[in-house]
């Protein structure tokens, strides 16, 4: 179950929706209010998931996925993927190595 922050992430639909999509908001706080209650509802119900299967479910923080590639490893291997990420000399990224 992938999560992530989410201020950065009710940007984004803004953004999308208002930029990209040309949508009109007239009450923005209206706005950001709906979206962070439908934020908080579909948290509440993946965080339920979760607690009722601990072993089949694995949460990733967006934020922590982009930091390190120990989040990535931690991922294959609760997956059951024998597969491992490790940054590249030359650019400094992470790479596919298995």
């Amino acid at each position: 179950m992938l999560i992530r922050d989410p201020h950065p992430t009710i940007y984004s639909w803004y953004y999308t929706a208002t930029e990209r999509w040309g949508a009109k908001v007239t009450d923005r706080v209206a706005w950001l209010r709906d979206a962070y209650a439908q934020y908080r509802i579909f948290y509440d119900a993946a965080l339920a998931v979760q607690e009722k299967n601990p072993g089949r479910t694995f949460l990733v923080r967006f934020e922590e996925l982009k930091k390190t590639r120990q989040c990535c490893n931690a991922w294959f291997a609760f997956m059951g993927c024998n597969r491992s990420f490790r940054s590249h000399s030359s650019i400094g990224g992470p790479t596919s190595n298995g």
